[in-house]
């Protein structure tokens, strides 16, 4: 098993590398996007890109937003995470609202660790655990035409929808989403504090991830 790191990282982003990079395993690469200079933003465009990163040896490949938060240890629990659902996408990152954030919190008052997330809306893309063969699978997908969004999450929702792809949750989150830093597609931000962009339940920076998934 040889876990793969990319970065999705648009380059006005810059100032948020040095905060992330040392938390994240040491052979992270960053993925810039590859149209930074076009007007048009595009999440998936730069999604994409990471996905044409994948390495021949790896046997997954993780994809962080460039404004994600990770916890302690990052790279000791994503290995944790992965052996433990080898061939699940699993999502490292869920806020706190709509169906998504009630079954990871529905999971966590029960003291469950995994959450199946709902097929009904969008799969959260802050920070994502692709198995290699649903990795292919997705980049050799198309969009169809009237649908080729700009989002990297409404893309995902459309393809996880067509294939009925089940899309997991660790519980809690290993990553945090940092809502301070302004949306690259223009979502409202709140300080910290909107729960659309913040994690319905997550580990924390202090907490050991091994007195959880033990």
């Amino acid at each position: 098993m040889r876990i793969q790191t990319c970065v999705q990282h648009d380059p006005r982003r810059a100032h948020l590398l040095p905060l992330l990079l040392p938390a994240l395993p040491a052979d992270a690469q960053v993925v810039a996007d590859p149209g930074a200079s076009e007007p048009r933003r595009s999440p998936w465009r730069t999604y994409l890109a990471c996905l044409r990163a994948l390495e021949p040896d790896a046997s997954h490949l993780l994809i962080c937003q460039d404004d994600c938060l990770p916890c302690a240890d990052f790279p000791g629990a994503l290995a944790h995470v992965v052996a433990a659902r080898p061939d699940d996408l699993v999502a490292l990152f869920v806020p706190g609202t709509q169906q998504h954030g009630r079954r990871v919190l529905e999971a966590c008052w029960a003291g469950e660790r995994w959450a199946e997330l709902s097929p009904a809306t969008w799969p959260p893309a802050v920070c994502l655990v692709w198995p290699r063969a649903l990795a292919e699978q997705l980049l050799a997908w198309q969009p169809p035409e009237r649908l080729h969004l700009a989002s990297d999450d409404g893309n995902l929702e459309v393809w996880a929808r067509q294939f009925g792809i089940r899309i997991l949750a660790c519980v809690p989150s290993l990553v945090e989403h940092a809502d301070d830093v302004p949306s690259l597609m223009g979502t409202a931000h709140m300080g910290g504090n909107n729960p659309g962009r913040v994690a319905a339940c997550w580990l924390g920076l202090e907490q050991d991830w091994r007195e959880i998934f033990a």
